[in-house]
């Protein structure tokens, strides 16, 4: 039987082009533990024999992530039970000319993929003059299934990878923290068949996702959040419209001039039409909670809707802590966007970027929901 495995990795292996099935097996039952930093368990070598055997018809691309990688990462991209692309984040080991940092085994399934993405792409393993060859660090792969690649517009796998923390360069920032907290107990991406990073109708929804996404200072990543939720309360409106205008011309542009006129409502209404209730129960208790603790940026918040005659009695009436919540991310946007004149001033509070350090999670969950990306 023909070995189908690449020539770059008969030769890390010492191995001929010409080598027998009998040959390669004795070899990797030689291979030992940490070698290349890619073989670390029995699965990478039994995927080195499946590669030999079947090859592998995936695509490969290797990214540099938006901020330092410090543990393994691995997931799946789905849409219901079809796979779309496998994923693996690198985390920094080394730095040349420096020791190497210790980090724990990959998981099986991203010490496969490694194995898979070196049959795909040589540059996988770095050869270095010092350290010699290694497993390159500090990157993002993605492992696209035989026909997905193509089948995702570009707008589409843009978005993805900045989903992905997997492209831009490597920025600090404390939204590192928030996505580990995001991704550490999830194996899959799923995208629902509704999903815009499937569904390519909508380029400004591509748009303000991926920017969304790719935002890395924390006030403004929760404003580019709330523009897709603002967006959304906007095509909901016309949608109302193209399905009722020509039942009932007047009346449906009334309400759509109603509703126009009221964002509040109109966010209120966004959140239960899609279900979105509990995200904004929990982002009104992570407010009580700062509020409880001294954040003064949230006492003011609070104080402010309280004060608003009007959206105080939505806010505080019984079974509507799912309003608040939306109030008070409504009122968080405001301080953002305005001076001050009547609303809070985001800048003028010392401890308003820790306030948005734990309402973040919310929100950005409240949206993944709502464009149809689930963590699994």
């Amino acid at each position: 039987m023909e070995i189908k495995l690449n020539s770059h990795i008969l030769e890390k292996l010492d191995l001929r082009p010409s080598c027998t099935e009998n040959e390669l097996k004795s070899k990797l039952d030689k291979v030992s533990s940490g070698f290349l930093n890619v073989f670390h368990s029995e699965a990478s070598k039994s995927e080195i024999l499946n590669i030999a055997f079947n090859g592998c018809e995936d695509k490969l691309e290797i990214h540099s992530p938006i901020y330092r990688i410090e543990k393994w990462c691995y997931h799946k991209v789905t849409n219901n039970a079809r796979e779309i692309a496998e994923v693996v984040h690198i985390p920094h080991y080394y730095t040349s000319g420096e020791p190497r940092i210790q980090v724990d085994m990959p998981p099986t399934e991203a010490e496969k993929l490694i194995v898979k993405a070196w049959q795909l792409e040589k540059e996988v393993i770095e050869d270095s003059s010092t350290t010699g060859p290694k497993l390159i660090n500090n990157k993002v792969l993605v492992l696209w299934k035989k026909g997905e690649y193509e089948d995702l517009s570009e707008g589409g796998r843009k978005v993805l990878y900045a989903l992905l923390h997997a492209s831009g360069s490597e920025t600090p920032s404390v939204c590192k923290e928030m996505w580990w907290e995001q991704w550490k107990n999830a194996t899959n991406l799923d995208l629902s068949d509704t999903c815009c990073i499937l569904d390519n109708r909508d380029d400004k929804d591509l748009l303000l996702l991926k920017a969304a996404f790719e935002e890395t200072i924390i006030k403004w990543r929760f404003l580019s959040l709330y523009r897709i939720l603002e967006r959304g309360y906007l095509k909901s409106i016309l949608s109302k419209i193209q399905q009722e205008f020509m039942r009932s011309p007047q009346t449906t542009i009334s309400d759509a001039s109603q509703l126009l006129s009221n964002e509040c409502s109109q966010f209120v209404g966004l959140v239960r039409d899609h279900d979105l209730r509990s995200f904004f129960e929990d982002f009104a208790t992570g407010l009580d909670i700062l509020s409880s603790g001294m954040n003064k940026y949230a006492i003011m918040l609070k104080r402010e809707l309280s004060e608003d005659k009007l959206l105080s009695r939505q806010a505080f009436a019984p079974g509507n802590k799912y309003v608040k919540g939306v109030l008070l991310c409504y009122k968080i946007r405001c301080s953002i966007v305005h001076a001050g004149a009547s609303h809070l001033m985001f800048d003028e509070f010392s401890d308003a970027d820790d306030a948005l350090r734990s309402l973040l999670m919310p929100l950005g969950n409240a949206v993944m929901n709502y464009v149809g990306i689930a963590m699994i």
